[in-house]
């Protein structure tokens, strides 16, 4: 399989795959018969197939792709930081994240702790749950919902400036994915008209708005329930939207709130998610310091929500992604000579050397973050992604095949 450059990944390339983005372009669902490389105990999301990157290199390409096949974008954004001293050195001081956590990642490559018996750990909240049976104990009813039904991945500076979360504190927004929106995703989507964003954010345990006091802000891929598939109206939950051992959504913001319309979420410390890394690889990262806004500007009872102006930022870091490639690596590396590699090694190369033009912070060891310099090279990414919701009600369970 031949790959001519970064626009031959628009699929699955740092905007389009990096959590939101991968979410709303189509969340977990199914078995996809991508190999999931060991990762350590991390939560595991099935994903969706991985795109077809072989097919003519012209096709769904922009105008300017069109008019220079030859572009490598690969090989482009890794020369665009070259010069840039904050993105040479490769110190990463990591300090683990573990108080007020019993169990769960810590943030650099370790755990929090374990647990014990038959509890598992709920890694959302980082602590020891009761051991419960999907069967009979995943919930049976939900709150009030709303589906993706539109996302963008913004690349115009002054729109980060004013809308994403300002992770430096230098009263701009952040996000380290800016021009790579344009060069290898479609910023602005629009619309899944043919219900191809399956995932609903769900108001846990709140019965109608105003809610009494926070609640859980739990994000549930889902399949829509109407025959042609809509991105409103009734949905149905996958099971794995679950942790099979206490049946606590593996993806939730604890503690969110709604004042006077505006929706708040987070800072969530460990959303876990599965995606591709390449055709026919998954791969656990796990994001920190994630945040969800919007405003709810109709619905709160089980007909479900409306939200405008909502906005998902998060953390990556660059350990942690160096680590994901790193695991790919050595399974590449572990096909005896003479033997088979499967096709995605040839990609790894290409991903690591994209990598530097998307970290856009130095996150210090104490865990708060400035803006990359030659003294605080960068070593974490902020990504940030818009969307909207509709209303949607969940009605239940994807049937098993």
């Amino acid at each position: 399989m031949q790959m001519t450059g970064m626009r031959r990944l628009r699929g699955f390339g740092w905007a389009g795959m990096l959590v939101w983005g991968m979410a709303l372009a189509g969340c977990p669902g199914g078995d996809s018969g991508a190999a999931d490389v060991d990762s350590g105990g991390a939560v595991e999301l099935p994903d969706d197939p991985a795109p077809d990157l072989s097919g003519d290199p012209g096709t769904d390409a922009g105008a300017d792709e069109a008019a220079d096949p030859a572009v490598d974008w690969g090989t482009e954004l890794a020369a665009d930081s070259a010069g840039d001293p904050g993105t040479q050195p490769d110190a990463d001081p990591c300090l683990p994240r573990c108080e007020g956590r019993a169990c769960g990642p810590d943030g650099c490559g370790g755990d929090c702790g374990a647990c014990e018996g038959p509890a598992s750990c709920d890694v959302v909240r980082g602590e020891c749950a009761a051991a419960c049976d999907p069967a009979t104990g995943n919930p049976a009813v939900w709150g009030p919902a709303g589906a993706v039904d539109a996302s963008k991945c913004l690349s115009d500076a002054a729109q980060i400036a004013a809308t994403c979360f300002d992770y430096d504190g230098d009263g701009k927004g952040d996000s380290g994915l800016g021009k790579m929106c344009n060069q290898i995703t479609n910023p602005d989507p629009g619309p899944a008209s043919d219900g191809s964003m399956p995932l609903v954010l769900e108001l846990g345990g709140v019965v109608t708005l105003p809610a009494d006091g926070p609640f859980p802000l739990n994000v549930l891929p889902a399949v829509s329930a109407q025959e042609p598939a809509a991105t409103s109206g009734p949905f149905q939950v996958r099971e794995t939207a679950y942790q099979p051992g206490n049946c606590r959504p593996r993806i939730a913001f604890p503690g969110t709130t709604i004042v006077a319309g505006h929706l708040s979420a987070g800072p969530a410390d460990s959303v876990v998610i599965d995606f591709p890394l390449a055709p026919g690889l998954s791969q656990d990262l796990r994001l920190i310091d994630a945040r969800v806004t919007g405003d709810v500007t109709a619905g709160g009872g089980p007909a479900g929500i409306t939200v405008t102006n909502g906005v998902f930022t998060a953390i990556l870091t660059k350990r942690e992604l160096t680590t994901a490639i790193d695991r790919a690596q050595a399974t590449c590396d572990a096909v005896p000579a003479g033997g088979t590699k499967p096709d995605w090694c040839a990609y790894l190369s290409v991903l690591r050397s994209s990598m530097a033009p998307m970290m856009n912070l130095h996150r210090t060891a104490d865990g708060t973050y400035v803006a990359k310099s030659p003294a605080t090279p960068a070593n974490a990414a902020a990504i940030c992604y818009t969307f909207t919701l509709a209303p949607a009600q969940i009605t239940g369970y994807v049937p098993a095949p």
